[in-house]
C-alpha cells in the first residue's frame, strides 16, 4: 500500500478515466461491477531510476510473495487504478469460456 496527501490524489484524478472491465476490445464501464479511477501505464513516467526500482522490488517482495530473486525482471506497469471510499470491484464472470473463469 502507499500512502499519498491528499493534494496529490486530486492531481491523480485529474488525469483519471473512469476504469473499464472486461477483455480486449469488450472493456466496459459497469459501475455496478467496479466503480473506480484508473490512468493508462503508458501515461505515467518515473522522474528516477530509484523510485522505479522500488516499485519493482515492492511488486517482488509484497505483490509476488518472493524474498528475493536470482533473475532479472521484467516488470511494466498495465494501470494506476484509484480506489475512493465506496469504490469496489465485485467478482463477475467476464468470459463464457468453458474453464468458466472469474
Amino acid at each position: 500500500m502507499f500512502v499519498f496527501f491528499l493534494q496529490d490524489i486530486e492531481k491523480i484524478k485529474g488525469v483519471c478515466k473512469p476504469s473499464k472491465f472486461g477483455v480486449g476490445l469488450s472493456k466496459i464501464v459497469d459501475h455496478s461491477v467496479m466503480q473506480a479511477l484508473e490512468i493508462s501505464g503508458s501515461e505515467i513516467t518515473f522522474k528516477t531510476d530509484t523510485l522505479q526500482s522500488f516499485l519493482i522490488s515492492y511488486a517482488i517482495k509484497n505483490l509476488m510473495g518472493l524474498h528475493s530473486i536470482d533473475f532479472d525482471v521484467d516488470l511494466s506497469l498495465d494501470r494506476l487504478v484509484l480506489y475512493e471510499p465506496g469504490g469496489h470491484f465485485n467478482c463477475h464472470c467476464s468470459s463464457s469460456s468453458k474453464d468458466s473463469s472469474i
